[in-house]
């Protein structure tokens, strides 16, 4: 297929001239976020690339935005009755999760890792980032419990994650959010998945869930630390 015909600009019929002589108008399923700076956009359309009617087509865009107007291809393997459809963009970029400073003062190296099992995640590398974010669990967990136990720190590193929320975090809430991160963690690096109705979302509120209640029990420690005691008084007014 020759490249397609430039369009207005926001048209998502495009015409198309194949090897062969042929030529048609077709409707496609058009991107409405850049993959890199995750903008909504009216994107622009550069040219496409096919070769026959029925084998997939990679369409060439650009981002509009000030500050990126990063190129990136659609893939467009079918289409049903009206149009051809969006399969995958790439390169695509990830945002990353921010978790905050204080989450970030108990566990920087947690941040980092999650950050890099979100991009695998975000390039399709879908059998090796749940192994990324069962590392991020452990760090986070270990470093939560150091930060309340530094006198035990070496014995804290040399357990395994399963033993030290055990033996460790007190807090109920935490403890059967974390605990239940690190059964589905487990399923991410082991042969036999035990938990087939969960996947990888599961997990990852799994994780979201631990980091909120840890940040709820920073602020009461902060709380407390702020204003001290009368904790047991009733004060009528």
């Amino acid at each position: 297929m020759k490249p397609l015909l430039q369009p207005e600009s926001g048209k998502d019929i495009l015409s198309m001239t194949y090897e062969y002589g042929n030529s048609e108008q077709a409707r496609f399923e058009l991107p409405d976020e850049c993959p890199v700076c995750h903008t909504g956009i009216d994107v622009r359309i550069f040219g496409a690339y096919g070769e026959r009617r029925e084998e997939p087509i990679q369409v060439v865009f650009q981002c509009p935005k000030e500050g990126c107007h990063r190129f990136f291809i659609g893939y467009y393997e079918e289409r049903d009755t009206e149009k051809w459809l969006l399969s995958r963009l790439e390169p695509r970029v990830s945002q990353g999760r921010e978790f905050g400073d204080k989450i970030r003062k108990v566990s920087k190296q947690f941040q980092t890792i999650y950050d890099q099992a979100l991009a695998a995640e975000c390039y399709g590398l879908d059998e090796i980032c749940g192994a990324g974010y069962r590392k991020a669990l452990e760090f986070l967990v270990k470093d939560y419990v150091v930060s309340r136990k530094p006198e035990d720190k070496g014995k804290i590193e040399r357990m395994g994650l399963g033993a030290c929320i055990t033996a460790y975090v007190d807090n109920p809430r935490i403890k059967s959010v974390a605990e239940r991160g690190w059964w589905l963690g487990n399923d991410e690096t082991h042969y036999v998945r035990k938990w087939t109705g969960k996947d990888i979302t599961d997990f990852k509120r799994f994780i979201e869930a631990t980091v909120s209640w840890i940040l709820l029990e920073i602020l009461t420690w902060e709380s407390k630390k702020d204003m001290p005691g009368r904790e047991s008084q009733v004060t009528n007014r």
